[in-house]
């Protein structure tokens, strides 16, 4: 890890610390002494932690190829809200299959980078944009980001500007989507029928379910995010997969995948979606680890998508 980026991740660790500290004084000191962790120790593997995050975020987004070309473009929806979005391209044709691609929660469509410039080089074209209230200035798209149900809809839109588009192929449609973005996929995009195949992560079957599972410190952090945590059973109905995937949709074709300790989406929700959709083994696929960002399980699930991309579109 370069300088860089470990000089300023110690600094912020530092003052992120002696903020809780001030705070709960009593705590800070306890978990040092219990731990039995050094002051330096402690400076050093937490500006570590941050560094390898930061670079989590952003070692995609230097990359350059002669061949990669980037398009960005605007979108106003219909309620006046104005999405950031992007069209990534190489060496394809008009004819060339398309991949919507939606990133998470608190994400942006930069972080999903590693998904889409090996989906280039393979021959497609991938669109991505940010989701309502996500994004990194000046390319955040307007409105909030708790407003799930307005979100899990917007994905139409983005998909009547790809139809909009002569050089995107919408025949050969597919979407793959992680956290949110698959809740997405699995709602607004399933019932669309020009998205041929749906690839969802890591997503939850029931939403009002999925609030009940979250730990403590889970529901504290999405509290403060505004996310509903007690959600209505009217409201968990407009965004939950589980009453979206009862009706078949013809030549529809649905890959999930999850691991199976995700903190943040049960791995059950993965089964009854999988139970309720019908689907063969050959259409899914579970780690053991990797939690909620299948962390260690890129290069296997990268595979997976282009396999299922080959395979199915």
């Amino acid at each position: 890890m370069s300088a860089k980026i470990l000089v300023p991740a110690v600094i912020l660790s530092t003052i992120l610390f002696w903020i809780l500290a001030l705070v709960f004084p009593t705590q800070a000191a306890l978990f040092l002494i219990l731990r039995n962790i050094s002051f330096g120790i402690f400076l050093f593997y937490g500006g570590l932690l941050l560094g390898m995050l930061v670079m989590l975020f952003t070692e995609y987004e230097g990359i350059e190829y002669k061949s990669l070309q980037r398009e960005k473009f605007e979108l106003t929806l219909k309620d006046g809200i104005l999405i950031h979005g992007e069209i990534l391209t190489g060496n394809t044709k008009d004819s060339s299959p398309v991949v919507l691609i939606c990133h998470g929660h608190l994400g942006r469509m930069e972080s999903i980078y590693l998904i889409a410039y090996p989906l280039v080089l393979q021959g497609y074209k991938v669109v991505c944009y940010n989701l309502r209230g996500h994004g990194k200035k000046p390319f955040k798209s307007g409105g909030v980001s708790f407003e799930i149900d307005k979100t899990s809809m917007d994905v139409q839109q983005i998909i009547d500007f790809i139809v909009s588009r002569p050089d995107l192929n919408h025949e050969k449609l597919a979407a793959v989507g992680f956290s949110l973005g698959g809740y997405i996929l699995l709602t607004g995009g399933y019932i669309d029928p020009r998205i041929k195949l749906i690839i969802a992560f890591c997503t939850g079957h029931d939403w009002l379910e999925m609030t009940q599972f979250w730990k403590w410190y889970i529901r504290l952090f999405y509290k403060l995010m505004r996310l509903p945590i007690h959600p209505s059973e009217e409201f968990s109905r407009k965004i939950s997969p589980k009453y979206f995937l009862e009706k078949k949709i013809e030549n529809k074709i649905v890959c999930l995948a999850h691991a199976k300790n995700d903190r943040l989406v049960p791995y059950k929700a993965f089964l009854k979606n999988k139970e309720l959709l019908g689907l063969p083994d050959e259409q899914t696929i579970e780690f053991d680890r990797g939690d909620h960002g299948f962390f260690g399980q890129t290069t296997v699930y990268l595979s997976q998508i282009i396999k299922w991309l080959n395979d199915y579109l």
